[in-house]
């Protein structure tokens, strides 16, 4: 089968149901044809980058994809249903590449940006508003049985390649980096980085500080808690001293 892409006849038909969507009648359909012929081109571009943007995750996008499948097997495991739900994990695995267990306790506005080597254990829990980059392993250290995976907070960012291994506490807002092995608790709102992970900073924040496009939609939901986490960590400190 041939890629379609977006070709005269689906341009000529979104066009119009644009139009109908704003009440034009039939008469003025008729007078826009001149329009559509002469600025196709421009329409057809603006088109695909405003509005089939907004439904590319929907149609294209294989994290999206590999997170519905997931709250499938989920609710099949929360049914007592593990022969499908195992199913489900293993046509993800397949499918994207993704080998998320259908145990693992996932929240609201996960972002998986790629499906690409991401390892999620079954004793795993995110929280909301989570950001997980291409080939993250959130895993055991093969020394614990039971419980035996990592806890991730609300509006964690976990990059490129990076590991969190055991079960451990990683503190809300705060950054795994690429390449990074985390093998012990991170505090809240920390930038960690190396092998072994170490603190090497704390997250900042302002909207201008914000570096990363995939979490600048959480400084006005969060920033006020952050900003309280971030003073009560200084006052501990100064406690300590």
């Amino acid at each position: 089968m041939s890629d379609c892409g977006f070709c005269g006849f689906c341009g000529v038909f979104i066009f119009f149901y644009d139009l109908s969507v704003f009440g034009y009648s039939l008469t003025q359909f008729v007078s826009l044809i001149p329009f559509y012929l002469k600025y196709t081109t421009i329409y057809k571009t603006i088109y695909i980058h405003i509005t089939i943007y907004k439904y590319n995750s929907v149609l294209y996008h294989q994290g999206f994809h590999a997170l519905v499948c997931y709250r499938l097997g989920h609710r099949l495991w929360q049914a007592k249903r593990t022969g499908l739900a195992y199913y489900m994990q293993s046509t993800v695995s397949r499918k994207y590449s993704a080998d998320i267990h259908p145990a693992a306790r996932l929240g609201k506005a996960i972002h998986l940006r790629a499906t690409a080597g991401v390892v999620i254990g079954e004793t795993a829990v995110i929280g909301d508003d989570v950001s997980i980059l291409e080939g993250v392993t959130l895993g055991g250290t093969g020394k614990e049985s039971g419980d035996r995976h990592p806890k991730l907070a609300n509006g964690v960012l976990v990059e490129h390649a990076a590991s969190i291994l055991g079960n451990i506490q990683v503190g809300e807002g705060s950054i795994i980096s690429s390449r990074s092995i985390v093998t012990k608790p991170v505090p809240p709102l920390a930038i960690m980085s190396g092998v072994p992970a170490r603190v090497i900073g704390y997250r900042q924040l302002t909207p201008e500080e914000f570096e990363c496009d995939l979490q600048a939609h959480l400084v006005e939901k969060y920033r006020t808690r952050w900003q309280q986490i971030l003073k009560n960590m200084e006052m501990d400190t100064a406690l300590e001293i």
